[in-house]
């Protein structure tokens, strides 16, 4: 019955995704989520345990219903991040960050540090995607704030968008448990 649901929350959210938004509706959106933050009128469930998809996970509700998640899993030298946005359970709009260490340049430009890791050196990729879900979804590429394209891999939006309803349904049952 549990994955019963899972998958039928899946798919419905799925169709929900492309809506007749317009990235002028979803600024305004985001700009009040952003405005309740700053003055601290949102509770904030901090999930203990890391997420499947997110790692560190954070929900924010206002009124009972969650309308901000922030996760992030970091490793060895980078991380992962996302933050959404979302509106009676549908997303509108989402941040995803790839912050990793450049280990094929380093070993590149220093071929026998193998042993000897030097941080100060290292290089990193900073890539954040951010993802508009209006009709059709809209896609800016950045690095390093430069503008790089419209693109994304769609593994990569696959699976950003399939951890949406497991992040929420995570949340929703470390809420309810408290």
């Amino acid at each position: 019955m549990k994955h019963t649901l899972y998958i039928l929350l899946l798919i419905i959210a799925s169709h929900l995704y492309a809506q007749t938004l317009t990235p002028k509706d979803i600024a305004t959106y985001v700009k009040t989520i952003d405005s309740l933050r700053q003055h601290k009128a949102l509770k904030v469930i901090h999930m203990g345990n890391m997420s499947a998809c997110a790692g560190a996970l954070t929900g924010y509700y206002y009124q009972n219903t969650l309308v901000y998640i922030t996760g992030k899993y970091a490793a060895e030298l980078g991380y992962t991040e996302q933050k959404l946005y979302l509106r009676d359970t549908i997303p509108y709009k989402l941040y995803y960050r790839q912050y990793f260490a450049e280990w094929e340049k380093y070993y590149l430009k220093y071929p026998n540090k193998e042993l000897d890791l030097d941080e100060k050196k290292m290089t990193y990729s900073d890539t954040l995607y951010t993802v508009l879900f209006t009709k059709p979804i809209k896609v800016a590429k950045t690095s390093n704030h430069k503008y790089i394209n419209q693109h994304i891999q769609k593994d990569l939006l696959h699976y950003i968008c399939g951890c949406i309803t497991p992040m929420f349904l995570e949340l929703e049952k470390e809420r309810k448990s408290r």
